[in-house]
């Protein structure tokens, strides 16, 4: 009689287990609808309708983010590149109004400043939006006391860019990098920008895995 209890008790355990994993594996292949782009879409792009389309995937495909009804992606923009058929993720989009400005791409908490450079202190100019960069500063020692070099930021984003290649930084011209950086980022580099020189390094992409504002030290 136990035997038979316990056999019973094992039988309908496995049973259990079976129907539950049975249940996951339905609900990970069943399909979802997310919002995805009908052709490739530049950043701050308003979105309209004829840019998206809904379609139904297996839902462990669905990012924990994607966007889920055309209605929720109409107006506006992505802040970064969307290629085709890529789902839209809600994180990744501001309203329009504020589509082409950089407060749109900036997430609460974070800073953006400009890097005063010439393209001789910045990779000859070779530097777009969304690379990221190493700041090096360079002491003034006559202000300072002291001479230091030192990599101040690390791994920062690059939202914008104003060089002139060739000419020098003139009071209000305004030539530089704007990056996104903390607010203890920026008082770091506003000490810096005050007591010498800064250059700045292209940083490599491949496997990155800096936070958004950037692995700042």
């Amino acid at each position: 009689m136990r035997l038979r209890r316990v056999l019973a008790f094992t039988a309908v355990t496995a049973l259990g287990t079976g129907v539950l994993v049975y249940w996951l594996l339905m609900a990970m292949v069943a399909p979802g609808v997310v919002v995805i782009t009908t052709a490739s879409v530049s950043e701050r792009t308003v979105l309209t309708r004829d840019m998206l389309m809904a379609v139904r995937v297996p839902r462990a495909a669905i990012h924990p983010e994607a966007i889920r009804r055309i209605e929720d992606a109409l107006g506006r923009s992505p802040m970064y590149p969307l290629a085709a058929g890529e789902q839209i993720l809600g994180s990744k989009l501001v309203e329009g109004a504020l589509a082409g400005r950089l407060s749109g791409q900036l997430t609460m908490g974070e800073r953006a400043m400009l890097i005063p450079l010439t393209a001789d202190r910045a990779v000859g100019g070779s530097i777009g939006a969304h690379d990221r960069i190493d700041v090096i500063f360079v002491a003034n020692s006559s202000k300072l006391g002291y001479q230091l070099t030192k990599t101040i930021l690390s791994n920062v984003e690059v939202l914008d860019i104003r060089l002139s290649k060739g000419t020098s930084v003139a009071g209000g011209q305004g030539d530089g990098v704007i990056v996104r950086v903390t607010p203890a980022a920026a008082e770091e580099l506003s000490f810096a920008i005050s007591n010498g020189d800064l250059y700045v390094t292209l940083a490599g992409q491949g496997g990155a895995t800096a936070s958004a504002a950037g692995d700042q030290r």
